[in-house]
């Protein structure tokens, strides 16, 4: 089934949602201190501890589904106008950081975000 314009601009974004989720759920995952712990015990304790974590499994998955949309996106629009959007993901991250993973937000970082805003709007416009 055809995707029209604005579905693939809907699966940009949702795209770059997953993303960011997948983001999230993988550093849950290499936070947890059995992964932390095993980290430090070598190659093979820690490659076992990643593949043992839910959360990163689940944030692999997540990614990759986000990926695989992506490429749906790729082959629908010219990635001159929507690979900009990617960086929406940089908001997305920094707003469940601060929000649930209960990261401080810097000024600097929210600044950062606002260039990053004003930088998407001004391509938007181009």
């Amino acid at each position: 089934m055809p995707v029209s314009s604005t579905g693939a601009w809907a699966l940009a974004l949702a795209s770059i949602t997953l993303s960011a989720l997948g983001q999230t759920l993988m550093k849950i995952g290499m936070s947890k201190p059995v992964v932390q712990a095993a980290l430090g015990e070598g190659v093979a304790a820690a490659v076992l501890a990643i593949l043992l974590s839910p959360a990163v499994l689940g944030g692999l998955a997540v990614y990759g589904c986000g990926a695989a949309m992506w490429l749906l996106v790729l082959s629908r629009l010219p990635v001159s106008a929507v690979y900009p959007l990617v960086s929406l993901a940089i908001v997305f991250v920094v707003l469940i950081g601060t929000l649930f993973l209960k990261e401080t937000a810097s000024w600097g970082r929210i600044g950062g975000v606002a260039i990053v805003v004003t930088g998407l709007i001004l391509v938007s416009r181009g």
